[in-house]
């Protein structure tokens, strides 16, 4: 069992998300759990556009800080702020703009047979 203030812990820097103009959406997490098909953990992007492609995991997300317009490749708009969640299926696209660095949790599930 582990607990963390996940506003205050402290997080790994993970890089730079693809496709993102120099020196824009920096990447830091903190994995908490994981097994072969679920992965939990904190998450956090400065600020900054990406396109966002996810594999065969569903992802659900809680919002903790932050400001964003998420959009998916179908045309619906999301809103991140804080206290809000968006839960995303297996091989969702979309486009991030985070105007104020974003802090999540999340919970991946990824499908049976998956090697993510």
């Amino acid at each position: 069992m582990e607990s963390v203030d996940v506003m205050w812990t402290s997080l790994t820097a993970t890089g730079q998300m693809p496709g993102a103009p120099d020196g824009e959406a920096r990447t830091a997490e903190r994995v908490l759990y994981e097994d072969e098909y679920t992965e939990i953990g904190i998450w956090e992007v400065t600020p900054g556009s990406f396109d966002a492609v996810h594999g065969a995991y569903v992802e659900h997300m809680h919002f903790i800080a932050g400001d964003a317009l998420v959009t998916g490749a179908d045309g619906s708009v999301y809103q991140a702020r804080p206290g809000r969640t968006l839960t995303v299926p297996a091989g969702w696209r979309g486009r991030w703009e985070v105007r104020t660095t974003v802090r999540k949790t999340y919970v991946m599930v990824r499908e049976v047979g998956s090697e993510q």
